[in-house]
């Protein structure tokens, strides 16, 4: 997913997140769930605004035709109600809203075992001996909305029916949820953003304590959800979740910090001082963008924002990588060797010798011909013997004998790990996530910051101020 300068723009006071940034916002905090706590976060399912949007369109039956393909895309199957949080972002009438399906399964008459949580997820309804799935409403204006319960659990019949063969499926609970209020128009994306992440973080110590239940089917009662300063700030969240893949990395902050300060005054240039040294912002720069452009014209976009959708990350790993994926990788490695040599030298704490010319052999310059440029493609599984002794690996694979076997084109190569893959050793799902976390900076981190970077800004131009 790209953000383009019209996304950014929208950062700015008094005016509305887009569906871009919504969905960018979502998928960033469920990833980060993901990571800190990845029970959690397997419970969890994100549809973006679009959802609600085509569920409303039509009749019953119409709509279901429209939507039902939307968990079943490339390969990745996903049964909502193997979830415990079904997140849907709603946007009517200039305003958004959510809306949150709390354990789907308990509307089929047999309950399907849910992933394994780290937090204890209390009965709401716990006046009544037959727990029910809840449609929980937080709107930032305390809007009215009588229509989305019934959508919502219309849709839900019909999915139970199509997957399940189950029917004459009851209705889910309509529960409002009494939450912070927005002090203007603008803000409720926001809001939203914040309110989806402490509801499903914080559901158990929420409403635990809460004195009031919804225990029948179409009753709307209210819930108090405890106050909480969400850590969520729309797409800076972006800064903690990338690691420094190119090295060095500027400072996410450093490059904001105008926009961060309360009342600054950003003048042309200030924005672009993530370097004292001119020539090697440009070098930067242009490595970013060499990056960007080959990884969006590979099939590997597509398999990483197919994975961000369903949050299955083992499945990339086992079920969807390939040769031909990985071989396109590591090609993309080759060609910025000019350019990512000249950073490797921080990065490994050594000095490159000798340089690769110019000048050199093509053939000279490819993969295990040289060793700072192995050091970036070597995999992780490998990268303790190459350590120990750099250029007798290079030899040794150059000569198809390596001890413990060849290298294949589905190894990921260490450049695109946070840390060039010495702490991740052979650990297959911290690999993944050292990579899926560099396609990341290439994805979101490029756009932003080639955007900021090629921007002249006036005064206050990016004074973004967050609230929620």
């Amino acid at each position: 997913m790209s953000l383009k300068k019209d996304d950014l723009d929208r950062l700015d006071q008094n005016n509305l997140l887009n569906d871009t940034l919504i969905e960018v916002g979502l998928r960033y905090w469920l990833w980060d769930l993901s990571m800190r706590i990845p029970a959690l976060g397997e419970t969890v399912y994100v549809f973006n605004s679009f959802f609600y949007l085509q569920l409303g369109s039509s009749n019953p039956e119409e709509s279901y035709t429209h939507i039902k393909n939307w968990t079943r895309k490339n390969k990745i199957n996903v049964d909502i109600f193997s979830k415990d949080f079904i997140v849907i972002p709603i946007h009517e009438q200039s305003h958004w809203y959510l809306a949150i399906i709390h354990r789907p399964f308990l509307m089929l008459p047999y309950h399907l075992p849910t992933p394994a949580s780290p937090i204890p997820h209390n009965t709401v309804a716990e006046e009544t001996d037959v727990p029910q799935t809840t449609i929980y409403i937080l709107d930032s204006l305390n809007g009215h909305h009588p229509k989305v319960a019934p959508q919502l659990s219309s849709y839900l019949q019909h999915e139970a029916r199509e997957r399940h063969n189950c029917f004459n499926i009851s209705d889910a609970v309509e529960c409002i949820v009494k939450v912070p209020q927005q002090p203007n128009s603008t803000d409720c994306g926001v809001y939203l953003l914040h309110f989806a992440e402490t509801f499903v973080e914080r559901y158990n110590s929420s409403f635990a304590e809460a004195s009031t239940v919804c225990n029948e089917s179409n009753t709307r009662k209210t819930f108090k959800a405890k106050k909480g300063e969400s850590r969520f700030q729309p797409l800076l969240l972006a800064a903690r979740l990338m690691p420094s893949v190119c090295h060095p990395y500027p400072n996410f902050y450093d490059i904001f910090e105008a926009g961060l300060v309360k009342d600054s005054v950003t003048e042309e240039g200030d924005i672009c001082e993530i370097s004292d040294d001119a020539a090697e912002v440009k070098k930067l720069l242009k490595c970013y963008n060499f990056l960007k452009k080959r990884v969006r014209e590979s099939s590997f976009n597509k398999l990483i924002f197919d994975i961000l959708s369903t949050n299955d990350l083992s499945n990339l790993v086992h079920d969807v990588m390939n040769e031909q994926v990985s071989n396109a990788i590591a090609q993309d490695i080759r060609y910025l060797k000019d350019i990512i040599l000249e950073y490797t030298e921080d990065a490994l704490g050594d000095e490159l010798h000798p340089r690769i010319k110019h000048t050199s052999k093509k053939s000279d310059t490819r993969g295990y011909h040289h060793p700072q440029l192995a050091r970036l493609l070597v995999p992780t599984s490998k990268l303790q013997v190459f350590i120990d002794d750099p250029q007798e690996f290079c030899n040794q694979y150059n000569d198809n004998d390596l001890a413990d076997g060849p290298i294949t084109s589905t190894k990921i190569p260490s450049f695109f790990y946070a840390d060039l893959g010495f702490k991740l050793a052979c650990d297959q799902d911290q690999a993944f996530d050292g990579l899926l976390q560099g396609w990341l900076i290439i994805q979101v981190g490029v756009d932003v910051l080639c955007a900021m970077v090629k921007a002249k800004p006036t005064p206050n131009t990016h004074n973004t101020k967050f609230k929620g």
